[in-house]
């Protein structure tokens, strides 16, 4: 006769926008980039931590090199084909 009340947050809409970020990376090519991922540095984005994390970091990266954009300038709009699988 027991009864259980679970009240779920709504789940928060996630849009990953492209953020300059120091990368120290190590190799890259058109597979993989392997890098030396600093401490602290939040992976992906999770309650506490929306921005600044290593996925936004690479999606950053990666579309200055689709684009051919000069460091400093705005990055286009990602594409699904860009976003990282985490």
């Amino acid at each position: 006769g027991d009864s259980l009340k679970v009240w779920l947050r709504a789940e928060r809409e996630l849009s990953l926008v492209p953020e300059p970020l120091p990368l120290e990376v190590l190799l890259e090519d058109e597979h993989v980039v392997v890098l030396n991922k600093q401490a602290g540095l939040v992976v992906h984005p999770a309650p506490g931590h929306w921005s600044g994390t290593l996925v936004h970091g690479l999606l950053h990266r990666m579309l200055l090199q689709r684009t051919d954009a000069t460091p400093g300038s705005a990055p286009a709009s990602p594409s699904s084909d860009l976003l990282p699988d985490v």
